[in-house]
């Protein structure tokens, strides 16, 4: 746990500056993100398998520089390949079955809704006298609707 100057330093980088220096980069990602959601809303079977098929290659490209690195370190020991081989392995895998591979980011994304709903529904209760303990709570609920 962060002791308490810490939290509030955390808290006092987020102030009207900092927001109004990035404004203009939130709005423009956020504009991308709203036409990604649309085109999952319009195509989600083009957009499921684009997904895997991009999950694929950034797994394949993560082992092969995990690989360098073993190489580099002059790994000898076989468990020392084990984490580039399976990144490898994992990402032919999403880009050979992209269908399958698909279905397997909608299972872990339902997971990952399932567990951030209670983790979200965990803060909001240990925050509730502060603040905007509510949204947390908001959040948990939406996400354990959601997955």
């Amino acid at each position: 746990m962060l002791n308490p100057s810490a939290q509030t330093a955390l808290f006092l980088r987020f102030d009207g500056a900092f927001v109004k220096r990035f404004r203009k980069f939130s709005l423009i990602v956020g504009g991308l993100l709203i036409l990604v959601g649309l085109a999952g809303a319009v195509a989600p079977q083009f957009i499921s398998i684009l997904a895997s098929v991009f999950l694929g290659w950034l797994l394949v490209t993560a082992g092969i520089l995990a690989g360098y690195l073993v190489f580099l370190s002059r790994g000898r020991s076989m468990i020392a390949w084990l984490k580039p081989v399976l990144l490898v392995l994992t990402g032919a895998l999403f880009l050979f079955y992209p269908i399958a591979g698909a279905a397997t980011l909608a299972l872990l994304l339902t997971v990952y809704l399932f567990l951030d709903a209670f983790g979200s529904l965990g803060i909001g209760y240990d925050l509730y006298p502060v603040r905007g303990w509510g949204w947390m709570v908001f959040n948990g609920l939406i996400s354990l609707f959601l997955g």
